[in-house]
């Protein structure tokens, strides 16, 4: 990836779009880009590999939007994050395309909504929030929480599933992420 950034960042250059100085600053927009587009792409890819590329689509938005402001898992190398990243995503687009009892989906995404309102944001060692960042950034989890409630009564008077169930997985997916990181931090307060 770093090589594609690189070449990337080098036509520009070379096409005088952008300055030699302005180098690492495109570096990094080009990185936040691919961030941003590679989940995207892998939830559609997998989603079309399991045989449902919408459920793809639909699980991968509300993961990927609370993730950006409930903070969790990071992996340290790029290769890492791809693989536990590619088996989660798997795992929970295989979910969306079985039968869930609905009990049980509802549960499990109640005691998520509760952990990502309590434990929300998770600081980054990337990214260390300040006091007025922290309260900003829980207050958009808790508002983009607030808005998929209402998508999953909807859709679920509506008797559309497939809608309720990608973004109940998409919730518990962005609090799965959380969980290494509560886990490490409880441990090491001991």
């Amino acid at each position: 990836m770093r090589m594609i950034r690189n070449s990337i960042i080098n036509w520009l250059i070379k096409n005088s779009a952008i300055s030699e100085e302005n180098r690492e600053l495109y570096e990094y927009a080009v990185y936040s880009a691919e961030l941003l587009v590679l989940p995207v792409i892998m939830a559609i890819v997998i989603g079309w590999l399991s045989g449902s590329t919408v459920n793809g689509i639909m699980l991968i938005i509300p993961f990927m939007f609370l993730k950006k402001y409930s903070g969790g898992y990071h992996a340290k190398k790029l290769s890492i994050c791809m693989i536990i990243s590619t088996i989660l995503l798997t795992a929970m687009i295989k979910m969306s395309i079985c039968d869930i009892k609905p009990a049980y989906m509802y549960i499990t995404t109640c005691i998520a909504f509760i952990e990502l309102c309590i434990v929300s944001p998770i600081q980054s060692d990337n990214k260390i929030l300040n006091e007025k960042e922290t309260r900003y950034y829980k207050k958009v989890v808790v508002m983009q929480l607030a808005a998929y409630s209402i998508i999953i009564i909807c859709s679920s008077i509506l008797n559309c599933m497939i809608v309720t169930k990608c973004i109940c997985l998409g919730i518990i997916l962005a609090s799965l992420m959380q969980l290494p990181c509560i886990v490490t931090r409880r441990t090491s307060i001991r």
